[in-house]
């Protein structure tokens, strides 16, 4: 079997891995020369049979003439756009492109589901032509982030008319973290609530859920909103049934045909609301600490859509059950410098519930001040049939971090 992965970076690399460690024979396409900063150092082109720099339609349809391409994925945010070209390109089950935008622009996202009848977020869509518009003073706070970014990039909450002036003039002189000239800011009304992440599998247009996470955050007085912990919860909890079925409608209202889905909303008092839906597996894991508490994972889902016929209809169920207590936890600094000694082995891993870490950087390597999902050193996992243990060592984390225990900075 042969396929292609666009922009294999974050979690598209060991989904890449985890592909060709089973046999299949994969071809990566960047979908620009430049390999987005934040995922340089992870990126290894040497893994894939072939690595192609895209050009154009035509050039890569010469390229890759010979070959039978069977799949196409993209590997991170970046990817999404141009996999589902490609996804067209060889005739093989995409999402249409006469759609993507809905499955890349939050404003467009909102669009579509106001088109549907689907509960919205409230917002308004500013330009870089556009004058500031009228804010209404009881949507305060508001959240303003770039129309086509990704993990937090830029995101601010605005307490008043002058912080979100300032917030959508950063954000539309500069480019988001793929390079590309912010145009568009979507400026929202915040939402209140619980915060849940989902992540989907579909296929012919039917979808399934298969982890409902939810999400603690931390807002910080300069507006920031930095991911605290993640806690993985069983498909039978309270809001569950509404969640998924407000999921699937939101997928279906995007056209999301095939392939990987990461969503994120809020569980409001009058139900869940979107944030956002991204096309593509979720990004900054690995899969391992989901496999551990149950059996799969979202990387591992993909790998069995691709290679196993049948398996989506026959063996994926959307009823789980986590065999142990699963916590992601994201490591926050208040510092930045280069680290001289990591000791996350003298710490945060001797935690009685400790199961893994994610990214965290080691000697040598720059940390910076926490602002959002790129600038935090990295994540753990905390697994434990013990909910007092997890919260005991949430505690021990965030102790350490606070005198300076995992990272020694030079001076």
């Amino acid at each position: 079997m042969t396929g292609i992965m666009v922009d294999g970076y974050s979690s598209g690399r060991f989904l890449a891995k985890n592909l060709i460690d089973a046999g299949v024979d994969l071809i990566h396409v960047q979908s620009n020369i430049e390999v987005p900063r934040p995922w340089r150092d992870g990126f290894n082109e040497r893994i894939y049979r072939r690595n192609i720099v895209f050009t154009s339609e035509n050039a890569l349809r010469v390229d890759l003439a010979n070959e039978r391409i069977e799949f196409v994925l993209p590997g991170s945010e970046s990817g999404v756009l141009l996999a589902e070209c490609v996804g067209r390109l060889f005739n093989v089950r995409a999402n249409a492109t006469a759609t993507s935008k809905l499955r890349r622009n939050k404003a467009e996202m909102m669009r579509a589901l106001r088109r549907f009848g689907i509960p919205a977020v409230e917002e308004i869509v500013i330009s870089r032509n556009s004058d500031f518009p009228d804010v209404p003073s009881h949507w305060f706070p508001v959240v303003v982030k770039p129309a086509e970014s990704a993990a937090g990039d830029d995101l601010r909450i605005c307490e008043n008319l002058e912080q979100a002036k300032n917030g959508v003039a950063h954000i539309l002189g500069k480019a988001n973290i793929f390079g590309i000239d912010n145009q568009e800011v979507v400026l929202q009304r915040k939402l209140l609530g619980k915060q849940y992440m989902v992540n989907a599998i579909s296929k012919d247009g039917v979808h399934k859920i298969i982890e409902i996470w939810m999400e603690e955050r931390i807002h910080t007085p300069e507006g920031y909103s930095i991911y605290d912990r993640e806690i993985l919860v069983a498909s039978n909890f309270a809001e569950s049934s509404v969640i998924q079925d407000y999921v699937k409608r939101v997928l279906t209202a995007l056209e999301v045909g095939y392939g990987p889905t990461h969503t994120e909303l809020f569980f409001t008092k009058d139900g869940p609301i979107l944030l956002e839906t991204a096309a593509r597996i979720q990004g900054g894991i690995d899969g391992k600490a989901s496999e551990f508490a149950l059996g799969y994972s979202h990387l591992s889902c993909v790998q069995s859509l691709i290679t196993k016929p049948g398996w989506f209809e026959s063996e994926l169920s959307e009823s789980y059950a986590p065999r142990a207590n699963l916590v992601l936890v994201n490591l926050i600094s208040q510092q930045e410098g280069i680290v001289r000694r990591l000791n996350l082995e003298g710490t945060v891993a001797r935690l009685p519930s400790f199961h893994s870490s994610f990214g965290v950087p080691t000697e040598g390597m720059k940390i910076h001040k926490t602002i959002n999902l790129l600038t935090k050193p990295g994540h753990v996992y905390l697994a434990s049939p013990d909910v007092a243990q997890i919260h005991a060592d949430y505690a021990a984390i965030r102790g350490y971090e606070k005198l300076g225990q995992i990272f020694e900075l030079q001076s």
